[in-house]
């Protein structure tokens, strides 16, 4: 659709959220609220579904700091702002309160919808099965029967060297540049207080979390020497990159306009070599701004 970045989630995907005139896709990477049946009838049978998850208390805290929960809860309690601790402490109440007396706030602001279980809430989870585990066990199982690789943040490089080795691609394929890192995060395993709270409270996400980590190590576990000594050659190509690239610095970003985060950027430098300057421009090049780039190339044709 053009003149958005997502297909209107948080709504579960549907095919008419593509226009019409678009012919049968090959590949979907905008946000999007997994559903299943109305993507396989969209896209080719030959489709590979990817996805990546990323440790429950590490992705909760810095999902917490870059939506601003705290400021958004607690604009509506008539405080400034609520910490995380505060809220994993009076989370039933909260959510109660923001579904049953402020139904506007989940409408202005459908990022709320994510202050539970939000990895396997955007795979599809109907969040009010939260406290039923044979229920979240078997969405973990639909998934796991629908997806071909769900790729580890934690173990980044190895999942792109399988995911690498499932598509048939070339290391350069796979080359990459950090976005989106928020600057002065604190992660919760230094407080392992908060840490064990966002355990209990995202309970689904790690079940989502362990099944998947394991997952990807069966996988790793048969695919021989080769594979470690091309997880070491990847890291190599991405250092020589970001040496040929960037520029030495700290230099930061705003990862949207109106966002209140504030992430590492880039700044590229001004002598790189004709050869290179396409490809450190397109690796420093945010997912909202290729999205744009895209729709201006359909649009020539």
């Amino acid at each position: 659709m053009d003149g958005f970045h997502h297909f209107l989630w948080p709504l579960p995907f549907q095919k008419d959220f593509v226009q019409n005139k678009v012919p049968q896709p090959n590949i979907l990477l905008n946000h999007a609220r997994f559903n299943s049946r109305p993507l396989m009838e969209l896209m080719p049978e030959t489709t590979k579904y990817v996805t990546i998850l990323r440790h429950p208390a590490t992705q909760f805290t810095s999902l917490f700091k870059f939506m601003d929960f705290g400021g958004l809860i607690g604009a509506k309690g008539n405080h400034k702002s609520i910490s995380l601790d505060y809220f994993l402490d009076n989370a039933f109440r909260i959510l109660k309160t923001l579904h049953q007396h402020n139904s506007q706030i989940l409408i202005d602001n459908p990022s709320l919808y994510l202050l539970r279980n939000p990895q396997l809430f955007d795979l599809g989870f109907d969040q009010s099965f939260s406290e039923n585990e044979s229920h979240i066990r078997e969405t973990i199982a639909r998934i796991s029967n629908t997806f071909h690789l769900a790729l580890i943040m934690e173990y980044f490089d190895e999942s792109l060297v399988l995911l690498k080795r499932k598509m048939c691609w070339s290391l350069e394929d796979v080359v990459y540049f950090k976005l989106n890192k928020q600057i002065g995060m604190n992660e919760p395993h230094w407080n392992p207080g908060i840490r064990s709270k966002i355990m209990q409270w995202t309970k689904a996400d790690v079940l989502l979390y362990e099944y998947f980590n394991k997952s990807l190590w069966n996988e790793i576990k048969n695919e021989g020497v080769s594979f470690w000594e091309e997880v070491a050659l990847l890291r190599k190509k991405n250092r020589e990159l970001s040496k040929t690239c960037l520029r030495v610095g700290v230099f930061i970003d705003r990862p949207y306009k109106g966002s209140t985060a504030i992430i590492y950027g880039y700044s590229l430098k001004t002598n790189i070599s004709i050869a290179f300057k396409l490809s450190c421009k397109r690796m420093v090049r945010s997912e909202i701004k290729y999205i744009q780039y895209f729709r201006t190339i359909y649009h020539r044709f």
